[in-house]
């Protein structure tokens, strides 16, 4: 009789240990948005995509990663955050990962901005798509996931040559010569001639 005791003894104390559990668990919503600053583009423009995380729920959202990635056919310029976060990004440049650590809790009713800033390489029309970002914080089973952005790739537009740098440079030398011989003509024209 006392074993039969113990083992509904110890079957209530795993069922109230499950209750608890459940109650500590994450119940905090969090809400995702990305955005672009350009719906059109082409190669060689910059873009800068902003990442916006807002706690809808009654509790504060602790220990948040936050991870993105460089679209394909970009290259990474820069990342910026709040004071709050710690961001880890690929050579500027480069590709790939860019992952935001909170070092604060996200209270009830707070947002955040995240933002990172790429230079377009691909060329040609069509659609550059950036893939949607994730979010993950403690006691989560599995990560939140925001909507892809997509922004329209625009085709090079034929325009006239431009001249190569260096020679915009000697033509500004000329010039300056130019315009320093003439000074120098109109000074030495204005002082009288002596005849005597």
């Amino acid at each position: 009789m006392n074993q039969r005791w113990i083992r509904w003894g110890l079957v209530l104390n795993v069922c109230l240990a499950g209750i608890v559990a459940s109650h500590t668990q994450q119940t905090t919503d969090l809400q995702l948005a990305k955005r672009v600053d350009a719906p059109q583009v082409a190669a060689g423009d910059r873009l800068i995509y902003t990442l916006t995380l807002t706690n809808t729920g009654p509790a504060q959202v602790t220990g948040l990663v936050v991870n993105d990635v460089t679209p394909p056919g970009t290259a990474f310029v820069g990342a910026s955050t709040s004071c709050d976060w710690l961001v880890t990004t690929p050579e500027q440049g480069g590709a790939g990962n860019i992952v935001w650590r909170s070092v604060a809790p996200l209270d009830p009713g707070q947002s955040v901005e995240l933002a990172f800033q790429v230079i377009v390489q691909t060329q040609g029309n069509g659609k550059l798509t950036s893939p949607g970002f994730t979010a993950q914080a403690d006691g989560w089973d599995s990560p939140l996931t925001s909507p892809d952005v997509t922004v329209t790739l625009l085709a090079p537009t034929a325009s006239s040559p431009k001249p190569p740098p260096w020679l915009l440079g000697s033509a500004a030398i000329v010039l300056i010569a130019g315009l320093a011989a003439l000074a120098f003509e109109i000074q030495r024209r204005r002082q009288p001639i002596d005849l005597y």
